[in-house]
């Protein structure tokens, strides 16, 4: 027998329940423990595994197609991106930071700087050409030509609070456009006309 008021099992008979005090005169509930922990286990059980499986088969449906586009997504960026020495940030569609190039006779001399109204927080892209894109704080995006001379810059934004600082790398596109975003809200496309 069960109390009304509190839920709790208390003996068969009871008048009032020993834990919260109510009158059960007539009121008391009287549910067979074994046959109620039996249907409850025979309802819960299996739509919790339905639940689990369902789940499992979510998941490997996403693994599967993230495995399918991972493998797709390299050969059409690379295809799309002209040949470019550094296209994107972190260099490729994994961002792993590594390229091709041979690096091991850099001895490390400083061949020419540039330098910009602020600082830089974005990582430069350079085109097949070998100009290097790089946003600065300042709200420019540079174009630098392989010497270290200055090709062109585009200014971002305008100057209000929060500054329209370009943070974000410049990636750039088959056909040469360059994209980049700034704080000021908007991602640029700078092209030739």
């Amino acid at each position: 027998m069960f109390c009304p008021n509190c839920g709790r099992q208390i003996p068969d008979g009871s008048k009032f329940c020993p834990y919260c005090g109510a009158s059960l005169e007539g009121k008391g509930i009287n549910i067979p423990k074994s046959k109620s922990s039996k249907s409850i286990a025979k309802i819960v059980i299996p739509i919790i595994l339905v639940i689990v499986i369902l789940a499992g088969l979510s998941g490997i449906v996403k693994l599967i197609k993230h495995q399918q586009i991972s493998a797709i997504l390299p050969k059409i960026t690379e295809s799309h991106q002209n040949n470019a020495i550094w296209p994107m940030f972190h260099y490729n569609t994994q961002h792993t930071g590594r390229c091709p190039y041979d690096t091991s006779k850099n001895d490390g001399t400083l061949k020419w700087r540039y330098q910009t109204g602020y600082p830089i927080q974005s990582s430069p892209a350079i085109a097949s050409d070998g100009t290097i894109y790089v946003g600065s704080d300042d709200h420019y995006l540079y174009a630098i030509n392989p010497n270290g001379t200055l090709k062109w810059k585009y200014q971002t934004g305008n100057f209000v609070t929060p500054s329209p600082d370009i943070a974000s790398s410049p990636a750039i596109a088959s056909d040469g456009t360059i994209y980049v975003g700034s704080w000021d809200g908007y991602l640029y496309a700078i092209g030739s006309k």
